[in-house]
């Protein structure tokens, strides 16, 4: 008998996706401050399934102009 639950969909790939809870801890930050950013289009993210998850790259990039800022 199939159970009445669905199954939990897979982990997005860590090598290529940031959780919000990775993310928040990367940034030093709440999960809802990361909630913030995502309502004022201030920082990327997609839903794969019902999880919120960010891209390496975007997070890199947002980081390296973060620190371009802070240097000038």
């Amino acid at each position: 008998m199939a159970s009445k639950y669905p199954r939990r969909p897979p982990e997005p790939d860590p090598s290529l996706y940031l959780t919000e809870e990775r993310l928040a801890e990367r940034f030093g930050c709440h999960r809802d401050s990361l909630y913030e950013l995502r309502r004022k289009g201030r920082i990327p993210f997609m839903r794969i399934s019902n999880r919120i998850v960010y891209r390496i790259k975007d997070i890199d990039r947002i980081e390296a102009a973060f620190l371009n800022e802070v240097a000038e």
